[in-house]
């Protein structure tokens, strides 16, 4: 980049005008016009102050570093978008003179790509032209996804994965695939994908109720959390709305009527509503104790297999130690219904 370049992106960044940077290095506006035309340069003697006003140093300045700054990036970005709706051609061998300029700016690359790529879905340009444009949009994305940057390499790998696909090269959409954090990246519908287009559907439906499943019951974990929230928060109300919301998903996906159960009980102890409670508990555990039928989703059926799960066994124990010990239901201790109900549980022999 040039150093008028240079003084036109930061001066702009500072949010200077040209008569305000005039002013406080004693020059003439016009002056500071010509710099940024690159008819004029600034007399060295003002260098140190230029820079300093620009909040940068010498290097950024003269453009000495090998990659372009966050703040170059955005400008040149903002410009080569404006001009890709208008003239693609011309943006293309825009892109192409900087990232001449910046081998190394691996920010640069990705943005360029993303930007010409988008523009490129848009353009009537000749088929022969687009298919060339295509090209060098996929070689930048593969230095891209080559970066040292995480962010940057995923980001790229994310794009070409998707151009795969939309060519329906399956085999490198796998590769793709296996080089995104896992932890960092949703991967099933894309797994699914493939398993789909390699003839095999079954196991395509098994990963998708799998993941499914697992999302949920975060869905739930995540209700329940913001229930407590809201009741925690004098929100009573929202908190009802919050706990019928997940009393409906419940029969919705075939889950497990436990899970209906729980926010009534929640929003009962925590407004000490003794019958309300009551009614619950007595709820939970005859939920506790039903088989889940998860073979009777569509959504589920899969991975259930047909077979009737008893979920609730393992911890019913836990269940009714908490009752008998757990402060939140001290309010009902001393309620003979109650005490009736745990001799119940503690004689029951499922307990």
């Amino acid at each position: 980049m040039q150093i008028s370049e240079q003084i036109r992106t930061y001066r702009k960044a500072a949010n200077l005008t040209q008569e305000q940077l005039a002013h406080d290095l004693g020059v003439s506006a016009p002056a500071v016009s010509k710099w940024e035309r690159g008819a004029a340069l600034p007399d060295v003697a003002l260098l140190p102050a230029l820079a300093r006003l620009l909040g940068v140093d010498l290097n950024t300045l003269f453009s000495f570093h090998e990659t372009l700054t966050d703040v170059e990036a955005a400008a040149f970005s903002r410009e080569l978008a404006l001009l890709s709706q208008s003239d693609p051609h011309r943006a293309f061998a825009m892109a192409v003179q900087k990232l001449r300029e910046y081998p190394k700016s691996d920010n640069l690359l990705l943005s360029a790509a993303n930007i010409l790529n988008a523009a490129l879905i848009l353009s009537p340009m000749e088929a022969e032209k687009k298919r060339q444009y295509e090209e060098l949009i996929l070689q930048w994305l593969e230095r891209a996804a080559e970066s040292a940057d995480e962010d940057i390499r995923t980001a790229a790998a994310t794009v070409l994965l998707g151009k795969a696909m939309e060519a329906g090269d399956y085999d490198r959409a796998e590769a793709l695939l296996e080089r995104l954090p896992k932890q960092q990246f949703d991967r099933a519908a894309y797994e699914a994908n493939i398993l789909l287009h390699q003839g095999k559907p079954d196991e395509a439906a098994v990963l998708l109720e799998s993941r499914l499943l697992q999302a949920l019951s975060s869905v739930q974990t995540y209700c329940l959390k913001l229930l407590d929230v809201e009741l925690g928060c004098g929100r009573p109300e929202r908190a009802r709305q919050i706990g019928a919301i997940i009393e409906k998903m419940v029969p919705l996906f075939g889950l497990w009527q436990y899970g209906a159960v729980v926010p009534r009980l929640q929003i009962a102890l925590h407004e000490k509503d003794e019958q309300a409670s009551l009614t619950a508990v007595r709820d939970l555990m005859a939920a506790a104790n039903t088989p889940w039928v998860a073979s009777a989703s569509p959504l589920l059926d899969r991975i259930a297999h047909g077979a009737v799960q008893d979920v609730g066994k393992p911890f019913l124990p836990a269940l009714l130690s908490e009752l008998k010990a757990g402060p939140e239901y001290d309010f009902l201790w001393d309620h003979p219904a109650f005490q009736a109900f745990l001799k119940e549980l503690e004689e029951a022999p499922s307990a």
